[in-house]
């Protein structure tokens, strides 16, 4: 799956088996919401951005989701020495739209300025509904800017 820009040359490439395996993990999930990170790496263009991997993990409540960072530090540096990076994250929003809520793109603006991540323009993937009627938003943020990108 591709994910464009409108205004600029941003997109994000993910492979149809990886949003499988998310999709897969939403439907364990249901009705709880669930998410993880996304790692890749960027096109030598620098406006590219290809997704290799995801982490997951289950929710517990049915309008919020906290991601635990256990594990994650050790798991990017271990993608870190193959060349792939933390580039944002995912996560489900069960029977309901696909829409970031403002504390998404709030959170996402955290992170973008977020030292540790070096990650100035974090990707969200947000998955709404649920099986046989999935919908996708995908976006990017920095601190100044949320950037919607459509599937093509």
């Amino acid at each position: 799956m591709r994910f464009c820009s409108d205004t600029n040359n941003l997109s994000i490439q993910i492979s149809e088996n990886l949003v499988e395996r998310i999709t897969t993990v939403c439907k364990l999930s249901y009705p709880y919401e669930c998410g993880g990170i996304l790692i890749g790496y960027y096109m030598e263009d620098r406006t590219t951005a290809v997704v290799i991997e995801i982490t997951n993990q289950i929710g517990k409540h049915k309008t919020r989701f906290s991601r635990e960072e256990s594990g994650l530090i050790k798991l990017l540096d271990k993608q870190w020495l193959k060349g792939y990076y933390y580039i944002g994250e995912w996560h489900y929003h069960p029977d309901n739209s696909s829409k970031p809520s403002n504390i998404d793109i709030s959170t996402m603006r955290k992170l973008s300025t977020a030292n540790g991540l070096k990650c100035p323009e974090p990707i969200l993937m947000i998955i709404g509904g649920k099986d046989g009627n999935w919908n996708y938003n995908v976006s990017v943020t920095t601190k100044e800017s949320y950037i919607p990108l459509r599937l093509k």
